[in-house]
């Protein structure tokens, strides 16, 4: 009786394992990588419109601060900062971003340079360097030119 049950059971070829044979392997693997390359070709320009969207943004953020540090210098001053300041005898000291810094919560750098010598003196050089974050991200983040449609 043990004969007839072993005959009757399903005979398996010994070269598979499985159903899948490595033809079809293959061919489902491929499958998933056209999948995959295609969700990435279409999520590509979402990509960069999101992060040209997230740089305007920024960029109109700095542009904002920028400006109520302009009104704020307006209101304190009654005018708007002169694009320059000039000593006596008409050389430029400094720009008006220097004038602007206490209206853009530098205080200590503003302290700390000399008006009253101009922006290349001895002792103004040292903060040359000195990079204000949103001088530097406006120019950074906003001193791009926007790509023009060809159509």
């Amino acid at each position: 009786m043990e004969n007839q049950e072993q005959n009757d059971a399903p005979k398996c070829p010994n070269n598979t394992k499985s159903s899948f044979t490595r033809r079809k392997l293959l061919v489902v693997i491929v499958i998933i990588i056209v999948i995959i390359g295609t969700l990435i070709a279409l999520l590509l320009p979402v990509v960069r419109t999101l992060r040209e969207a997230a740089r305007r943004m920024t960029c109109s953020g700095q542009l904002k601060q920028i400006a109520v540090a302009l009104h704020s210098y307006h209101d304190t001053y009654h005018s708007f900062p002169p694009a320059y300041t000039v000593d006596e005898d008409g050389y430029p000291l400094h720009s008006w971003r220097v004038l602007l810094l206490p209206f853009l919560e530098e205080n200590d750098l503003y302290e700390k340079i000399r008006l009253d010598e101009p922006w290349n003196s001895e002792h103004n050089r040292q903060f040359h360097r000195v990079q204000i974050s949103r001088y530097r991200s406006f120019q950074k983040i906003c001193n791009t030119t926007p790509e023009v449609n060809s159509s």
